[in-house]
């Protein structure tokens, strides 16, 4: 039985080229677990549901989301599922209980779903070379691929580049070998997905169906907009909350291209783990360490067979974030404890109150999730700085960074995270920021990274070439850092040949 509860309107200010005031409706849909609809309870807390919607809706107003879809999980159970905000920002259309998300990358987890099960069944071996089951084409170019396993696919240590425009757009890459360390790869699981087509001889959307969105009664997620055009959708939204055209994929795009909400999400993740879909055996390889992730995150943080893995003293949490243009998710789960968060938003600044929402939530310990991580979780200076620009411009965002400055308010990656933001909305803007962050901080590496990758923008590569290389000095670790020294080198060649010919061009003349 579900309870209906709706709370009161709360206040929503959109900004355009003024501030206008809307009313925010948000409708609570709570299981009954013998629970009062006044509260919900996790981890023997009770948590009470109007305190928690109105912070919820005030981070909305401080961030920016215009609408999310939550749930979370109490003994493998939904035990609270709420919807905020509205489809698109600056419209009266309001997110209810079956409005889409995109569900990013966690479109990734339905995938893992039907590869476990197979496993279980015998039908395929995660430790089996996958061009055993199907040569692949794109990657024959490179014999190393012959290595890649299914298991390597799902931690995500293939060393398949995630797509394949992302370094070569002529090439699909291997960019480490395989098994050797953490390379994101959606391109992997595409892979991944033509072996089990191959395997069970049929289209993949028919197997995503049976095998995962009609066994666990998803009646609210889509892989596809071909077949059915699913409506009630969200518009995803950029950093100042400027509508970003929605992505209808024609086809099924199993690394990021599923449609759905935090509830049939939730189920998703409670079939993955309640031992009533998958065996014991299966969960252990969800777990398993397979890929280190040390390079990101402190120690004891892991990708195993399709989430990452935090290890904690009392503790093991699963996590996973999606990022799509407009779109952020993030879910975080406690396998000794069966409790979790999912939600979704459509707004590129979504995952900032990921801390937030678990502290007033579920409170599994994350912490270390944000440690290496230059976007600061809520509240933060970045945010409200932010937010000035969307009020009153850039002049008066940098009169009041100024005067965090003096206050010695601003931390080390304070700018950095504007900066990033302004470089695909005002380079000057992103300019002024990061090098700023040089003179304040002129010992930590990323500022000056992100001037290279504005540099890179403004295809000035000598300058981006030294900024990159003091970063490098720095001991930056940002993944892209070499490949970006390597396309400068071979840019300033280019423009050295082009150069020494228009000169001899000249002379003959």
């Amino acid at each position: 039985m579900r309870i209906f509860d709706f709370s009161a309107a709360y206040a929503r200010k959109f900004l355009n080229a003024t501030v206008v005031s809307m009313l925010l409706l948000t409708a609570c849909f709570q299981y009954s677990l013998g629970q009062s609809p006044e509260y919900f309870k996790t981890g023997g807390r009770k948590v009470n549901i109007h305190a928690f919607n109105a912070e919820v809706n005030r981070m909305m107003e401080e961030v920016g989301i215009p609408g999310i879809s939550l749930a979370v999980i109490e003994n493998n159970k939904v035990a609270f599922y709420h919807t905020y905000g509205y489809k698109q920002s600056g419209q009266p259309e309001a997110v209810n209980d079956e409005t889409l998300f995109e569900a990013c990358s966690l479109s990734k987890n339905f995938m893992l779903f039907m590869v476990y099960q197979l496993v279980d069944q015998h039908k395929l071996d995660l430790d089996k070379p996958m061009y055993q089951y199907l040569e692949y084409d794109r990657l024959k170019h490179d014999p190393r691929y012959r290595l890649i396993t299914p298991r390597m696919i799902l931690g995500h240590c293939s060393g398949i580049e995630n797509w394949k425009s992302d370094f070569n757009p002529d090439t699909l890459d291997i960019v480490s070998n395989p098994g050797e360390k953490f390379v994101y790869s959606g391109e992997g699981f595409h892979y991944l997905a033509r072996v089990i087509e191959t395997i069970l001889k049929e289209p993949y959307q028919d197997i995503e169906k049976r095998m995962v969105l009609s066994r666990l009664g998803l009646e609210r997620t889509f892989t596809s907009f071909k077949d059915t055009v699913p409506g009630n959708y969200s518009n995803g939204h950029d950093v100042l909350e400027r509508k970003i055209p929605k992505w209808k994929n024609k086809s099924v795009f199993p690394a990021g291209g599923v449609n759905t909400t935090a509830l049939d999400y939730a189920h998703l993740l409670i079939g993955m783990f309640n031992g009533k879909y998958l065996s014991r055996d299966r969960i252990n390889d969800i777990l398993h360490k397979t890929t280190s992730l040390d390079d990101y995150f402190p120690p004891n943080h892991y990708f195993g067979g399709g989430y990452e893995v935090i290890y904690t003293p009392k503790d093991t949490i699963i996590a996973h974030g999606g990022s799509n243009p407009g779109y952020k998710c993030q879910l975080f789960y406690s396998v000794v404890h069966k409790r979790g968060i999912i939600f979704m938003t459509n707004s590129d600044r979504g995952k900032l109150i990921s801390q937030r929402l678990v502290d007033m939530s579920v409170r599994l310990d994350i912490k270390s999730e944000f440690a290496k991580q230059y976007y600061e979780q809520y509240p933060s200076n970045a945010i409200t700085l932010l937010k000035k620009y969307k009020q009153a411009g850039g002049d008066a965002m940098i009169a009041d960074a100024g005067r965090l400055k003096s206050e010695q308010k601003l931390g080390v990656n304070t700018l950095n995270e504007l900066g990033h933001i302004f470089i695909g909305i005002d380079t000057a803007v992103a300019r002024k920021l990061l090098t700023e962050n040089t003179i304040l901080y002129p010992d930590a590496s990323r500022a000056f990274y992100l001037l290279g990758t504005l540099d890179m923008k403004q295809k000035d590569f000598n300058a981006a070439y030294q900024d990159f290389i003091k970063a490098k000095a720095l001991h930056s670790e940002e993944f892209t850092l070499d490949f970006n020294l390597r396309k400068c080198e071979k840019e300033l060649q280019k423009q050295a040949v082009y150069s020494g010919s228009s000169s001899g061009a000249a002379s003959n003349d």
